[in-house]
């Protein structure tokens, strides 16, 4: 677990986090001016960003842990890890939800907000993890459904407070739905491809295959629809 399923999942925390960063002195700078319709679609474009590289990542960890994994280690290891990080994979869509809520409270002022729930997302996890890993059923299955819940927490307390700004937190789910819909899209159309058009060997070369083609149909539709563009990367 800590060893194959953690490692992946901070490598796309280590993406977001540079995102939200970056956002975090733009969002500042409009909520000082007061400059709220600015504020709005400088955090839509980050939200849109982030979910832009989480949300395929949740899915393709879910679906094919396996195939990630095997580019990286050997065959015993992922037959092992892979199960853990397809039960972590939920979290990786969840702490971007957290990181960018508590970056446009922490943008607003509201710079305790983000400590508090964060402080009870760790009890959480402290106390299901004591629960979960403790019982026999569970055992280290409970580790990833303790990070999950943990931000889950951490997510309903953050949102609360940024309900007072209601602009701001429907800006947030808009900013997910056409990654979420791409893809979704893309991962159909991989699992369409693989049941009914090629079949491959377990091995690094169709985990290769199949990542690349989830990738290209993504950026593909992501184009296609508007969820990236050169005007937004900028």
């Amino acid at each position: 677990y800590t060893t194959l399923a953690i490692p992946m999942f901070n490598f796309v925390l280590a993406i977001i986090t540079s995102i939200t960063t970056s956002l975090l002195p733009i969002l500042t700078e409009h909520h000082t001016r007061n400059n709220m319709n600015e504020f709005n679609k400088s955090f839509r474009s980050g939200a849109e960003l982030s979910f832009f590289v989480a949300i395929p990542t949740t899915l393709f960890y879910a679906f094919y842990a396996s195939e990630t994994l095997a580019i990286l280690f050997e065959g015993g290891s992922v037959a092992v890890g892979a199960p853990l990080l397809a039960l972590l994979a939920p979290s990786v869509t969840l702490i971007t939800l957290l990181t960018l809520v508590n970056t446009a409270l922490e943008a607003s002022g509201s710079y305790t907000a983000p400590l508090i729930s964060m402080s009870i997302g760790c009890g959480v996890k402290l106390f299901s993890t004591y629960l979960l890993v403790g019982n026999d059923s569970f055992a280290i299955w409970g580790a990833p459904i303790g990070t999950a819940l943990s931000y889950v927490a951490s997510i309903l307390i953050s949102i609360i407070v940024l309900s007072r700004q209601k602009d701001a937190l429907k800006t947030l789910f808009k900013g997910g739905i056409r990654p979420l819909c791409t893809s979704s899209l893309a991962l159909v159309i991989l699992r369409t491809a693989k049941n009914h058009l090629f079949t491959l060997n377990k091995s690094l070369f169709s985990s290769l295959i199949t990542m690349a083609i989830f990738g290209v149909v993504y950026l593909t539709l992501s184009l296609i629809f508007g969820t990236l563009s050169l005007k937004r990367l900028k």
